[in-house]
């Protein structure tokens, strides 16, 4: 499948269902439990041939317990933004998911090494703008 395709599907879903979970009415601790234990669910079935493949060793199952107290920390954060009026989803929703591209584009070069372009500092530079401009 080609990148681009994979950035849109991506885009797409992380974009959408905090629209949905938003729209349902429940509370965050529900609403970010039910779409996490969906999500697992939904993984799990789709991935069942890799998850036989490969069993993850010592290191690797701690570094994704770490990657899981990680997501858990972004998850209820996030889904705070669901909670009630307090904060404008199109706004905070989105500056938060922007910021994760900075975060990401740091951590990438950090610990892999990757290379910091022009291209990417410059989308690196807008993000922030973006995410200070998405909270004001």
């Amino acid at each position: 499948m080609p990148g681009i395709v994979l950035v849109v599907l991506t885009a797409f879903g992380f974009g959408v269902w905090p629209l949905i979970a938003k729209a349902s009415g429940a509370n965050q601790a529900w609403a970010t439990t039910v779409v996490m234990a969906i999500t697992t669910v939904l993984i799990a079935i789709i991935q069942a041939g890799k998850l036989v493949q490969e069993v993850p060793t010592g290191k690797m199952t701690l570094l994704l317990l770490a990657a899981g107290v990680a997501n858990a920390i972004g998850m209820i954060a996030y889904g705070n933004f669901l909670d009630g009026s307090r904060f404008a989803i199109s706004a905070f929703a989105t500056a938060a998911l922007t910021l994760v591209t900075v975060v990401t584009a740091f951590g990438g070069m950090l610990f892999f090494g990757e290379q910091l372009t022009v291209s990417k500092a410059t989308g690196v530079i807008l993000a922030i703008v973006a995410t200070w401009l998405l909270t004001k």
